[in-house]
């Protein structure tokens, strides 16, 4: 049972806040004759005083038990009868450890529970007063911290983190282990925690009241068009491999994605913690390959050795554990996704489910039949009633009307196509097509800006010229 006296830090939140304030740790570990707190006795002690700058002091004690120690306890931790028969006993060794400690500092342990009981038992039997410093169980936060390990021993949490152990199970080298593995999950766990809060508070500040009037007057439905642009440049340096720009670009898209949280946290329909848990937990729950706690255990028949494998068991867990099966596979796809998104993801979705071409071939001759189709079509058409502009119906003219709307219908069976012969290629056509508009923006400015240094007008009577400075910039 847990001490009375016994405060366990938990809201692992705020650990950065902690970690970062210049408070000071003392990582301890007991070495004990059993496992029960009301018979069994402490036989060493261990700590490491320290801040997270790293090791201030270290303390460390033999005791004697007073009592035999059994050979079940030796086996653990190879201290015998003799190694402690001329040590001090516990009851002038707990003034020493306790002024060690001092009561503000925050006491480290790994399964705290067990190391806590036996000193506050130990402390309650020689008339001292037991300890009530906060303590943090790096058993708890391990787990918290690294829920992809398969368990969470010390030892175990040593060898997977790369922390040198000397002597495993003796309460000096445990506490040293204890505290490099309370600094290694700060260090992973809370620097980016302190920059996301940052970022987090920067916006609250932004929204409220004396904030900036422009994101004051921002809405979800505003801010979509910020978010798509934002992250088709973070795609766009990605591609081109411009590390700077990816840096940037993705910092513009995390604030978006801030943004728009907040906004609901501030109509409380849900909040920024509740997003982000909500995508650990996904992420958990659909890699039981990875994750030994994951909800989608259940549709894992073998580890998946490869992606396709693991796509399919991604299906599974979506429609059994999360409930998202659907009366048509294409329903999966969301309605107001812009066409071209949306051909890419229905042509995929299909494609797994095995409504697919046989091979490329095939693919790419659909796209030359649907082609041919859109010029049959295009031939039904006069000279004189060849459209510039792009219409649906025109007044009182049902024969172009039909025409009109067929030409139309064979363009998007072109485009269909078009989409699935570059999905065979590996390439995601909404991508490949905002490069491409990147690309003539970026050669169309550079024309026109040569024309107009040129003093040579924008027309079709200057197309040769405007031709010219277009090759130049290839």
């Amino acid at each position: 049972m847990p001490h009375p006296s016994n405060r366990i830090f938990k809201d692992y939140k705020k650990l950065s806040q902690l970690a970062n304030s210049g408070t000071v740790f003392v990582a301890f570990d007991t070495e004990t004759t059993g496992l029960r707190a009301s018979n069994d006795r402490i036989i060493e002690i261990g700590a490491v005083k320290f801040n997270i700058n790293g090791e201030i002091a270290r303390y460390s004690a033999l005791i004697n038990p007073e009592i035999h120690i059994n050979s079940a306890a030796t086996a653990v931790n190879n201290i015998t009868d003799f190694m402690v028969k001329n040590c001090p006993p516990i009851r002038d060794i707990l003034p020493k450890f306790v002024d060690f400690i001092g009561s503000d500092s925050i006491l480290v342990a790994h399964n705290a529970q067990f190391d806590i009981n036996f000193l506050n038992s130990e402390l309650e039997r020689n008339n001292f007063p037991c300890i009530k410093n906060l303590t943090i169980d790096t058993l708890q936060l391990s787990r918290w911290a690294y829920p992809q390990f398969e368990r969470h021993k010390l030892q175990y949490l040593a060898e997977k983190l790369c922390i040198p152990v000397s002597e495993a199970h003796r309460a000096g080298d445990d506490a040293f282990v204890c505290m490099q593995l309370f600094l290694q999950i700060v260090k992973d766990k809370t620097h980016p925690e302190i920059a996301f809060r940052k970022l987090y508070d920067i916006v609250k500040t932004l929204r409220a009241e004396g904030g900036c009037p422009w994101d004051r007057n921002q809405t979800p439905l505003s801010i979509r068009r910020d978010l798509m642009e934002e992250s088709f440049e973070a795609i766009d340096a990605i591609t081109r491999n411009d590390v700077p720009h990816i840096r940037e670009e993705l910092g513009d898209v995390l604030l978006n994605a801030v943004m728009l949280s907040y906004m609901h946290e501030q109509s409380n329909q849900f909040t920024l913690e509740q997003v982000l848990n909500d995508i650990c937990e996904k992420l958990i729950r659909r890699h039981p390959h990875v994750f030994a706690n994951s909800s989608g255990k259940s549709e894992m028949k073998a580890s998946p050795s490869d992606s396709a494998q693991v796509l399919a068991q991604w299906d599974k867990i979506k429609e059994n554990v999360e409930g998202r099966k659907t009366s048509c596979t294409l329903d999966e796809v969301p309605e107001y996704f812009p066409p071209l998104l949306k051909a890419y993801k229905m042509l995929k979705k299909a494609g797994k489910k095995g409504f697919e071409w046989e091979c490329e071939e095939d693919v790419k001759a659909k796209v030359l039949e649907e082609w041919q189709e859109v010029e049959e079509a295009r031939e039904a058409f006069s000279a004189k009633e060849v459209q510039k502009s792009p219409f649906t119906v025109s007044d009182g003219n049902s024969e172009l009307n039909e025409k009109q709307l067929h030409l139309e219908e064979e363009i998007g069976d072109l485009f269909l196509s078009l989409v699935n012969y570059s999905r065979w290629l590996g390439v995601d056509p909404t991508i490949a097509l905002d490069r491409a508009n990147r690309k003539f923006y970026k050669r169309y400015s550079s024309v026109e800006h040569e024309m107009h240094n040129a003093a040579i007008p924008m027309d079709k009577n200057h197309l040769a010229e405007m031709m010219d400075f277009w090759n130049k910039t290839k």
